[in-house]
């Protein structure tokens, strides 16, 4: 989801450390780089703790939040409080978050809403980066 709203990574700064017994080659993942399209960006995650997903997108006026991902909040510049923004996210509630629109597009053939087989595999060398795999 980040790099299809950022860009795909031009370069990329890959640190780990930690380890679980479902994943020894790390459990705590830290990250920055610059995509292609010049957006700089930054990423962090540790399996050893509480927590959940989230993105964060900022623009020179907001900073939009989206923690949970169900949800969105947006911080106006120069403000303290973050506020939430009304959507029309029943379907995501029904259902889990995106799952329902995406079989949808697969079902209906509407596959260019998709990220491709070939999207992901240009991607696989990103995420051995990321993970610190060999």
């Amino acid at each position: 989801m980040a790099f299809s709203l950022g860009g795909k990574p031009d370069s990329i700064s890959c640190y780990t450390s930690g380890k679980l017994d479902w994943h020894p080659s790390s459990s705590i993942f830290s990250g920055a780089g610059v995509s292609i399209k010049g957006a700089l960006f930054n990423y962090g995650a540790n399996w050893e703790t509480a927590g959940r997903w989230s993105v964060e997108v900022l623009t020179k006026k907001n900073r939009y939040i989206l923690r949970p991902m169900e949800s969105l909040l947006v911080q106006k510049r120069g403000a303290i409080p973050q506020l939430p923004v009304e959507l029309d996210d029943q379907i995501d509630k029904d259902f889990k978050l995106g799952l329902f629109r995406q079989v949808d597009a697969f079902l209906g053939d509407r596959t260019k809403e998709l990220c491709s087989i070939g999207e992901q595999v240009s991607l696989v060398s990103t995420y051995n980066k990321m993970a610190i795999y060999k």
